[in-house]
C-alpha cells in the first residue's frame, strides 16, 4: 500500500507542475506600442466596373495626389471651428496673401486632390460619397489648393461627413474670398439661408397685387452676380421667374448660360413660354381671373410652398366672381374625397397641372414651365466638363 501511495503522490505533483505551466503559457500579453504614419487620403474604389479609361484616370489622379506630403498642418477640418458670419473683407492691397490663397501649381497634388474631392462628390464615374470628397478637400487644402476651402465650406453647409453645420462655414469662406470673392459671397448668402427660418408667405388678397416677402441678403447674390458668379446668377433667375418678372430672369440665364447646362434649360423654358403671352393677357381679362391665377399659384406651389387651403379658399373667390375654371376645379377636387369625407391630398397633388378647359381634363401643357433647375451643387461649375458627363441626372 505505501508504494502505492507513494506513485500517487508523484503523479499529484506532476499534474500540478502541467497546470502551473500551462498557466504560465496562457497569461495574457500586454500588446506592443504600435507606431502610424499619418493616414493617406482615401483610396479610390470605383463603381463603375469595367470603365477602364475611367479607373486609368482615377488612378492617375490618386497618385499624383499622394505624391507630395502636406505642405499645411494635418486635420484642417479642425480649422472651421468657430468664427462668425461677419461681411467678407477684400484683400488690402500691397500686402503679401498667405500662402493657401496662391494658385496651386498646375496638375499638382493639391488640384489632383480637389478634382478627386469633386468627382466624389458628385458621383462622377464612380458611386457618390460626400464622406470621401470631403477626405478629398481636406488633402487638397493641406496640399496648397485654394479652392478647396470652397468644397470644406460647401461641407459643413450641407453636411458631407455629418449634421450640417452652415455657421461653422464661415472661417473657410473667409478664406475662399482670397482666392474666389464671388464664390464666397455666394456661399455666404446660402449659409445664411440655411440658419435662418423658413419664412412662409402669408395669404394675401389677389386684389392687391402684393408679392411674396423678398429674398433674403439680396446684397449679397447681387454682390456675387456682379462678379459673374454662376450660382447666384441662377438664384436671382430664379426669384425673378416666381415674381413673374420673365424679362428680369431671363437676363440673368443669359448671363449664366455660358457655364451652366440649368441656366440654359432655365432660358429655354422662358423662351418657350413666351408665345403664349396673348392667350394669357387674353385669361386676365376673365372675370375673377385674378383670384385664379393665385389660387394656382398656391395649388402649384409656385414661388411659395404649396398650400392646398388657401388654394381651395381663392378658387372658391374666382368661383364667386364667376369664373368657370375656377368652378370645374373645385368640382374636380371635392369628386374624389377620403373615406372620412375630406379632401384628397394626394388626388388634389395630382389636378395641380390639368387643363379643365378641354372637354375631357388633361395635363396642362404648362405642366413643366415652372419646373426650373439649380446646378447640383454650388462647386458643379468647377468639376471638368468631361467629369460633368459622367455624372447622373439629377433631378430639379
Amino acid at each position: 500500500m505505501r508504494p502505492l501511495a507513494g506513485h500517487c503522490a508523484l503523479l499529484l505533483a506532476a499534474l500540478a507542475l502541467g497546470l502551473h505551466a500551462v498557466e504560465a503559457r496562457v497569461q495574457p500579453l500586454r500588446p506592443a506600442a504600435i507606431e502610424m504614419d499619418p493616414p493617406l487620403p482615401p483610396r479610390i474604389i470605383p463603381s463603375t466596373v469595367g470603365h477602364s479609361e475611367v479607373e486609368r484616370e482615377l488612378r492617375t489622379l490618386e497618385r499624383l495626389a499622394t505624391s507630395e506630403k502636406p505642405v499645411y498642418a494635418a486635420g484642417a477640418a479642425s480649422q472651421a471651428r468657430g468664427g462668425s458670419a461677419k461681411s467678407l473683407a477684400k484683400p488690402k492691397a500691397g500686402k503679401a496673401q498667405p500662402a493657401a490663397s496662391a494658385p496651386a501649381a498646375a496638375g499638382g497634388p493639391g488640384t489632383a486632390a480637389w478634382l478627386l474631392g469633386l468627382i466624389h462628390l458628385h458621383g462622377a464615374g464612380v458611386a457618390r460619397d460626400p464622406v470621401r470628397a470631403q477626405q478629398w478637400f481636406e488633402a487638397a487644402w493641406a496640399r496648397g489648393e485654394p479652392l478647396a476651402a470652397a468644397g470644406m465650406a460647401w461641407c459643413l453647409i450641407d453636411g458631407c461627413a455629418g449634421p450640417p453645420s452652415p455657421a461653422a462655414a464661415q472661417p473657410w469662406i473667409d478664406r475662399l474670398a482670397r482666392a474666389n470673392r464671388g464664390r464666397a459671397l455666394f456661399l455666404a448668402w446660402l449659409s445664411l439661408t440655411r440658419q435662418s427660418p423658413l419664412a412662409l408667405a402669408e395669404i394675401q388678397n389677389p386684389r392687391t397685387g402684393s408679392e411674396d416677402p423678398p429674398l433674403p441678403h439680396p446684397e449679397l447674390l447681387l454682390e456675387a452676380a456682379r462678379l459673374g458668379d454662376v450660382h447666384a446668377l441662377i438664384e436671382l433667375g430664379l426669384d425673378a421667374a416666381s415674381r413673374r418678372h420673365w424679362q428680369q430672369a431671363r437676363s440673368y440665364f443669359v448671363a449664366a448660360a455660358p457655364k451652366s447646362k440649368a441656366a440654359a434649360a432655365n432660358l429655354e423654358i422662358i423662351d418657350m413660354a413666351q408665345p403664349r403671352s396673348a392667350k394669357s393677357s387674353e385669361a386676365a381679362a376673365a372675370p375673377g381671373a385674378a383670384a385664379l391665377a393665385e389660387a394656382r399659384r398656391a395649388h402649384r406651389g409656385e414661388g411659395m410652398p404649396a398650400d392646398y387651403a388657401m388654394a381651395i379658399r381663392l378658387y372658391r373667390q374666382a368661383q364667386a366672381e364667376g369664373n368657370p375654371e375656377a368652378q370645374k376645379m373645385l368640382a374636380l377636387i371635392f369628386s374624389r374625397p377620403t373615406p372620412t369625407g375630406e379632401v384628397d391630398l394626394a388626388w388634389m397633388r395630382q389636378l395641380a397641372y390639368v387643363d379643365v378647359n378641354s372637354l375631357a381634363p388633361s395635363l396642362s401643357n404648362l405642366a413643366g414651365v415652372r419646373v426650373m433647375r439649380r446646378e447640383p451643387t454650388p462647386l458643379y461649375d468647377f468639376l471638368p466638363p468631361k467629369w460633368q458627363q459622367r455624372t447622373l441626372p439629377v433631378a430639379p
